[in-house]
C-alpha cells in the first residue's frame, strides 16, 4: 500500500470513530494530551503519526 494511501486511510478511520464516539478533535486531543491541529493532520492524512501517538489516539478514543 502506497504511503500518502495508508495515511489518509488511518486519518479517515480516526475521523469516523470520533465521530461515532461524537468527539470532537479538541475533546480527542484533550484525551491524547496532543495538539488537536495536530490530530486535524492526522485525519487528513497529512500527519505522520508514530506508533506510539497512534496509541494514545486509540486510548483516548477508547477502542481496540
Amino acid at each position: 500500500m502506497e504511503k500518502t494511501k495508508l495515511l489518509r486511510t488511518v486519518g479517515k478511520n480516526i475521523a469516523i470513530q470520533r465521530l461515532i464516539k461524537d468527539i470532537s478533535q479538541k475533546e480527542l486531543a484533550k484525551r491524547c494530551e496532543k495538539r488537536a491541529g495536530m490530530l486535524s493532520n492526522i485525519e487528513k492524512g497529512n500527519g505522520n503519526p508514530t506508533v506510539l501517538t497512534l496509541l494514545d489516539i486509540v486510548i483516548g478514543l477508547g477502542i481496540d
